[in-house]
């Protein structure tokens, strides 16, 4: 680390003779920087030189904080973008949690860290939305100077451990997503419309409870969800024509 080696309250040749390489080989990377990207580029490789597997120091809160905020803050744009994708896949966010967790972490100087969705249980929302596919997650977000990179919870694990990075907590509800309620609502028929409706409103009444699984039945058919997932479809059960949904764990 650069500005840990620059005391000279003791004299060594060796550590001055490193200090002096080290900060020519930032100077080395900020001017491949800027050739390739201009100033941020120039800044990105001020700041990669100096990280570490220690926590941040103060010398490089006020070199960070020195910079113009575009060149590691987030724009107004992104954070709509950030939030839109998110709820596209798989997480049930709010904008007023999602801005409380960007501010923290730019308020705290971070210029790299992750945003770790939560289940309500406080646990990784590692929810998989292609049954076919299991590494298709719900996604989680690594923040690089202000631009977002999406990948599923051991993707920005992998990402926040190589860069030593603080992760930010991001809580998310159990939601049936529409799509999978358009399915049900499908596979139910248009002959029952008082499954359809009892349907909907079980649904929004464990949803709003946060209630992690439950069943649902109608017409010889049933349907578990968990998590906000469809995790059985079972046909033939015996049922009334209208079956309420029904709590297997809370």
């Amino acid at each position: 680390m650069v500005f840990e080696l620059l005391d000279f309250s003791t004299w060594d040749p060796t550590t001055v003779g490193t200090t002096i390489f080290g900060i020519i080989g930032i100077g080395v990377a900020m001017f491949k920087g800027y050739q390739k990207s201009g100033l941020q580029g120039m800044y990105n490789a001020f700041v990669d030189g100096m990280t570490s597997s220690i926590p941040q120091t103060p010398e490089q809160t006020k070199a960070i904080l020195a910079a113009p905020a575009e060149t590691w803050k987030m724009t107004d744009e992104t954070k709509v973008s950030i939030l839109s994708k998110l709820r596209l896949y798989g997480g049930e966010i709010s904008n007023t949690d999602l801005l409380a967790v960007i501010d923290k972490a730019e308020s705290e100087v971070q210029v790299e860290y992750g945003i770790i969705l939560t289940d309500p249980n406080g646990e990784p929302d590692v929810r998989v939305r292609d049954k076919d596919n299991p590494t298709d997650q719900t996604l989680h977000v690594f923040v690089s100077y202000g631009r977002p990179v999406y990948g599923n919870y051991d993707e920005v694990k992998t990402m926040m451990k190589e860069s030593t990075s603080k992760a930010y907590l991001l809580p998310t509800k159990w939601i049936l997503s529409d799509f999978e309620k358009e399915n049900i609502i499908s596979e139910i028929g248009t002959s029952y419309p008082k499954c359809v409706s009892s349907f909907i409103n079980e649904v929004a009444e464990a949803e709003a409870k946060q209630i992690e699984t439950y069943s649902f039945g109608c017409n010889n058919r049933c349907w578990v969800i968990s998590k906000g997932n469809v995790t059985k479809r079972l046909s033939g059960a015996k049922t009334d024509e209208l079956t309420p949904a029904t709590t297997i764990s809370n």
